[in-house]
């Protein structure tokens, strides 16, 4: 609680400075250093999240948890949805024994704790997954969740959906998605050299 008590007061500090003496490329770098703040703040959301969905008993926090996110961060139910979703996909986890688990995606989780990836570039790498055939194999899935998770870190988001929709075509081609008819190797730009398949 400290801790976040000093956050918000770091927060209420910058939030009262004045910003006319910056020039505008000053501006814009505090636009980018603002913007990686609140990303690293929605990794540890994710984190406190997805221990209560774990955890929390309705009777204890006031009832189901979707309606207690909504009520109490005021947001749409919809988005408390959301949110439980991927805090269970980017959060830590807990095994029956008590062992602290990896995040079931952990490449793009580490990008959000660095701030380097938010929460348009999340629903972008969930949508890829959720068109995947049933079958394709684990394996495959961690792979390409290592590889969109590094290239979501490099690109906007509508360029990750550009790339994501590439992969899934290839992977899938009775799926309709925008046609890709160049080789593999240059089907995902931006990608690190040394994850692009």
């Amino acid at each position: 609680m400290a801790a976040l008590d000093a956050l918000e007061a770091d927060a209420e500090a910058v939030a009262g400075r004045s910003f006319d003496a910056l020039s505008e490329r000053d501006c814009v770098t505090v636009a980018e250093r603002l913007n990686r703040v609140a990303r690293k703040v929605s990794g540890v959301q994710y984190e406190v999240v997805n221990q209560l969905s774990e955890r929390a008993v309705p009777a204890d926090i006031g009832g189901p948890l979707p309606r207690v996110l909504a009520d109490r961060l005021t947001i749409r139910p919809g988005a408390a949805r959301r949110l439980i979703n991927d805090a269970h996909r980017l959060g830590h986890r807990r095994a029956m024994s008590g062992q602290r688990l990896a995040p079931l995606w952990p490449a793009t989780a580490a990008q959000v704790r660095a701030g380097a990836v938010g929460a348009e570039h999340v629903a972008v790498i969930g949508e890829f997954f959720h068109q995947l055939p049933a079958a394709y194999p684990a394996e495959a899935r961690e792979r390409d969740e290592q590889l969109l998770g590094a290239m979501a870190a490099q690109l906007r988001p509508d360029q990750l959906q550009k790339a994501a929709d590439r992969m899934a075509a290839l992977i899938n081609p009775t799926v309709s998605f925008p046609t890709w008819t160049g080789p593999a190797s240059a089907a995902f730009p931006g990608a690190p050299k040394v994850l692009t398949r």
